[in-house]
């Protein structure tokens, strides 16, 4: 059964309730964000590329890489429960989409992981900055 030592680590697990806004909350702001980034990658790359396809192509191809950041970002946040702000979750989302349009999504140019790894690293390090930034300029 348990032990002291083991119900002393099960109580240190972030338990959904540590989560300040709730993951659905927290999902409802992101996906917003990724609406905004998503327009925004698709304006720009109308005004760069001359067509209406390759945004939408963009911000589909980079779903996969966009479920990872969102579920290491909730892991910050149930961590760290002070950053999670509406206002974060937006500007987090708005980001995730428009990181593959600027430095390429993952499925095509990142195929080694020495090239995948530290541009994956630099993008959930602004992530995460910017989650800090927002929860501190909003309080």
């Amino acid at each position: 059964m348990f032990t002291p030592q083991t119900s002393d680590i099960l109580r240190r697990i972030p338990s959904i309730r540590t989560f300040k806004m709730g993951i659905t909350k927290s999902l409802f702001y992101f996906i917003i964000g990724l609406l905004a980034g998503g327009l925004i990658t698709t304006v720009t790359d109308r005004i760069y590329e001359g067509g209406w396809r390759g945004g939408p192509t963009i911000v589909w191809l980079s779903i996969p890489v966009t479920t990872i950041y969102f579920l290491l970002l909730l892991g910050v946040t149930a961590w760290q429960p002070s950053t999670s702000t509406r206002l974060g979750w937006i500007i987090t989302g708005i980001l995730c989409n428009i990181f593959p349009f600027v430095s390429g999504f993952f499925p095509l140019y990142y195929f080694r992981a020495l090239f995948a790894v530290p541009v994956a690293l630099a993008q959930f390090v602004l992530l995460v900055i910017s989650l800090v930034v927002v929860s501190k300029i909003v309080r």
